[in-house]
């Protein structure tokens, strides 16, 4: 039975082992300037429950099988907004639904915190997962090359309170 909760200290090492076997070129997938040089995913995730970072957390008994980071930060408005990071459902646990009550909690949370909006990036050229953002009432703001990888970027959008 899949439970759904925010990650806590105690899930970091399973966590880390979690985006290693699911998500195994998270620093070659990526264009350079999107991860720090000096970052890994243990000191990103340390940061989770301090300041401005939340993670959802889809589980199978004990075992991670979908992840949703989100943090925010303040626009030119001085408006909050959600970023979402490397979202992310274990293959087999794809198509359950698992991944629409992720976002269903993250957007019911970012409301509960006056979040303006949510904001993601992905790569074009992934259209399953740009479909599902826009089932889950994401639009594309802007297109934008990546000079690295010669891919096109998406910037994602959800409007909220308002």
């Amino acid at each position: 039975m899949i439970t759904y909760r925010l990650f806590n200290s105690e899930d970091s090492y399973n966590l880390i082992q979690f985006y290693y076997k699911e998500f195994p070129n998270a620093y070659t997938d990526f264009p350079k300037w999107w991860i720090k040089k000096e970052s890994s995913i243990g000191e990103y995730y340390s940061t989770v429950g301090k300041d401005n970072n939340t993670i959802f957390l889809a589980l199978d008994n004990k075992k991670i099988v979908g992840v949703l980071p989100l943090a925010h930060q303040k626009d030119k408005f001085d408006n909050l907004i959600g970023v979402i990071g490397h979202f992310l459902v274990s293959d087999n646990y794809r198509s359950k639904g698992i991944g629409t009550h992720l976002f269903k909690q993250a957007i019911d949370y970012a409301i509960s915190k006056n979040y303006s909006s949510l904001t993601l990036l992905v790569f074009k050229k992934h259209s399953i997962l740009v479909g599902f953002y826009l089932k889950q009432g994401f639009y594309t703001e802007i297109e934008l090359l990546e000079p690295d990888l010669k891919l096109m970027l998406c910037v994602m959008v959800k409007k909220l309170n308002g």
